[in-house]
Order: C-alpha cells, then structure tokens, then sequence
C-alpha cells in the first residue's frame, strides 16, 4: 500500500485562532469534533480483532498507522462529506475547521505510533489499546495543539479512570439523557459562560460487551469489574469544549 504522509501544513506547531468565534461555528466544529472521536473509537474497536491485537502468540500484527488513518478518513468521508487528508468539503466549512480536522488525523497517527511497539510485543495480551485509551491520548494531543478540550466522560458511578471524571455541566446532562430529557442519540450544545460546551451520547455496542457487558462484578480482560450494561445501554459521552474567545 501505498505510504500516505498527511501533509497537515504546519499541524505540529500551528496554534488554531479561535477569537471571537460564534456560537453557530464552534457549534459545527464541536460536532465534527465529536463524530471524528466516535469514528476513530469505531475504527480501533473494528482494529481489536481484525488484527488480533491482544492476542499474546503473535509478534507483529501488521497493524499499520497509514491504514487506522486511511480508515477513520475514509469513514468520515462517507459520513460528513469532508475528505480531511485530501482536505475538500462537500459543505462551505467555518474558517479553521479543516485545520482542526487535521490535527485530529495527525493526533490520530501519533496515537497509533505511539502505540506500535506494545502492541507488537508477543506475551501480552492485553495491550491497552482500546477505545478509551485512544480518546483520551488524542484528547490530551488535541488540546495542547488547539486549546479545544475533547474527552469522554460518564457519572462518577460507573467511572474507570479519574481522567474521564464529569464536571457538574457533563454530570447534569448524562442525568438528562438517562431520565429522558433528551431524544436517544441526541446531542447537547449549549453556550456556558465563555465556551461551547457539546455532549455526544455514547452507547453500548457488541463490541463494549467483553469488557462493560454481564456478568456484573466480573473481571474483564483490563483486570477491571463489569458494569453488567446492555446493548444499547447509555455509557457516557463525548464532551468537548470549544473556548469562545
């Protein structure tokens, strides 16, 4: 296959202005923002198991970072009408948008980079590499680029990592989206203060199961306890912070 380098103009060292933005744009973008990150979770869920990569008997899994970007683009795409890498919209995009779309990819990249060498190390199974722990190394990348918090988060009940823990806004939507305020799948944004505040509802595929399904209280392959959810179940959101000025 061919070497794709993602020419990201100057992605590592740009600083993203976002002064004075409206609350219509950072809207928009906290939206591709947020389906950006469910899209790559889906695309390392699908990469579990289609390289086997907890699978300690094998060395090198062929997992290649050129592909996992390829693959996140390639569903975007289809989704939003936006090429990131080839850097074309179906749609007249806020200014800046691209920008942000492509340090995304590039976190994106560095994440799976970063990565390589645990997952191609034979005699563990468990790598690591899961959902979770791509959303919140891309998050932490994207933010000292942007200035943009991206994370996902749950209640404090159901919480595994204290780097996911909720705020009082985020707590106060989950709430909502669980008694049924909100529509199933429905997205909150809302203007607070000086920033956009977005939570994307996330929910329990098959894919969840082995590590958040049933037995409840049973030791998944991380070494922690199952929630016992459901499919379709509510686990948490993608929430993202888009500073306003």
């Amino acid at each position: 296959m061919k070497k794709i380098a993602i020419s990201l103009g100057m992605v590592f060292i740009f600083v993203i202005s976002i002064f004075a933005m409206s609350v219509n744009d950072a809207k928009i973008k906290a939206k591709l923002i947020a389906e950006f990150l469910h899209l790559g979770r889906v695309t390392v869920a699908q990469s579990l198991k289609k390289y086997k990569i907890n699978d300690p008997n094998i060395g090198y899994k062929g997992f290649k970072c050129d592909w996992f970007i390829q693959e996140i683009n390639k569903k975007f795409k289809k989704k939003t009408g936006i090429d990131i890498i080839a850097g074309t919209s179906k749609e007249k995009l806020p200014e800046g948008t691209m920008d942000i779309l492509k340090t995304l990819l590039a976190g994106s990249k560095k994440v799976c980079e970063d990565n390589q060498v645990l997952i191609n190390t034979p005699g563990i199974g468990f790598k690591g590499f899961i959902p979770a722990s791509y959303g919140r190394q891309l998050g932490d990348y994207f933010k000292a680029k942007t200035g943009i918090t991206l994370k996902q988060t749950t209640l404090p009940s159901t919480l595994r990592n204290t780097y996911n823990r909720p705020d009082d806004f985020e707590i106060q939507v989950l709430k909502d989206m669980i008694s049924g305020k909100y529509k199933k799948g429905e997205i909150v944004a809302k203007k607070v203060g000086d920033k956009l505040r977005l939570m994307r509802p996330i929910y329990i595929k098959k894919a969840c199961l082995p590590c958040h399904g049933t037995p409840k209280g049973a030791i998944d392959i991380a070494g922690r306890k199952k929630e016992g959810y459901k499919l379709g179940d509510l686990r948490g959101a993608i929430s993202v912070t888009i500073p306003l000025k």
